[in-house]
C-alpha cells in the first residue's frame, strides 16, 4: 500500500490503537512500515479513558508509536493521559492562559521526539451543550513557528463529535493539497468548526465551505 500505491498519509486515531492488542500492534506495525516507505504519518491522541483504562498501558503504547509520526495532535488531557506530559494549567483555563501553558509542553514532546514534525490540537472552551468557543494551533518544530487560528467565540453547534478528528483532516488535507502550515492550520480550525455544526461525526463538509469559512474567520468574524 505505501511501496506500490503511492499512498502519501497515513493517519491513526487513539480509539482505533487502544481499543484492543491487536488494533495496537497494527496501528504501530502500520506507521512504521509506512514511515520506511517515506509515506507521511499522523496520529491523533484523542485518549478516552472507557476505551482503555490503564494510562500506563495507553503511555507504553503511544510510546512505541511515536517515533514514526510525522504530526501528532493532541491537546493537554491528550498529551498527558497518552504520553506522559503534564500541562501546568488549571481546569476550564480561557483560552490564553491555556496557550501559553500548552505551548511549553509542546515543546518539550519536540525536544523529546525529534522526528515530529508538526504538534498541533483544536481548543474548545464549552458555555454550554450548544454553544462553545473553538481554537486551533499548529506547532513547525522544523522552523520554530506557532501558528494559531483566530478564536471564534460564542458559536451554536449542532453535534460536538469529530471536532478533533476534523482539525486533523482539515491540516492533513491541505498540506496533501500543497497549501503551507498557516493556511493548514487555518483549514483544520475552519473544518473543525463547521462539522460540529452538524449531526454526526462524519464530515459533510467540502472544501468551499472550508475555505469561506477560513476567510470569514480571518476577516475577524470569530
Amino acid at each position: 500500500m505505501f511501496g506500490r500505491e503511492g499512498v502519501r498519509v497515513f493517519n491513526t486515531g487513539g480509539i482505533f490503537t487502544l481499543i484492543g492488542p491487536k488494533t495496537a500492534d497494527l496501528a504501530i506495525e502500520a506507521a512504521q512500515k509506512a514511515a520506511e516507505h517515506g509515506t507521511f504519518v499522523s496520529a491523533d491522541l484523542n485518549y478516552r479513558q472507557k476505551v482503555e483504562p490503564d494510562k500506563k498501558k495507553a503511555r507504553a503504547i503511544n510510546s512505541k508509536l511515536a517515533p514514526y509520526l510525522g504530526m501528532l495532535v493532541g491537546n493537554d488531557s491528550d498529551l498527558s493521559d497518552a504520553l506522559g506530559y503534564d500541562t501546568k494549567v488549571p481546569k476550564n483555563a480561557p483560552y490564553t492562559e491555556w496557550i501559553e501553558a500548552y505551548r511549553e509542553t509542546v515543546f518539550q514532546v519536540a525536544k523529546d521526539l525529534p522526528n515530529l514534525s508538526l504538534i498541533g490540537t483544536q481548543w474548545r472552551g464549552a458555555h454550554n451543550a450548544d454553544v462553545i468557543s473553538w481554537g486551533a494551533v499548529l506547532y513547525d518544530r522544523r522552523n520554530d513557528v506557532f501558528y494559531q487560528a483566530p478564536l471564534r467565540e460564542n458559536i451554536p453547534i449542532r453535534d460536538r463529535t469529530g471536532g478533533g478528528d476534523s482539525f486533523a483532516s482539515g491540516v492533513l488535507a491541505a498540506l496533501l493539497k500543497g497549501k503551507d502550515l498557516e493556511t493548514a492550520t487555518n483549514w483544520g480550525a475552519a473544518h473543525g468548526a463547521l462539522v460540529q455544526e452538524t449531526p454526526g461525526d462524519i464530515t459533510m463538509i467540502n472544501q468551499r465551505a472550508v475555505e469561506a469559512e477560513a476567510k470569514r474567520a480571518l476577516a475577524g468574524g470569530g
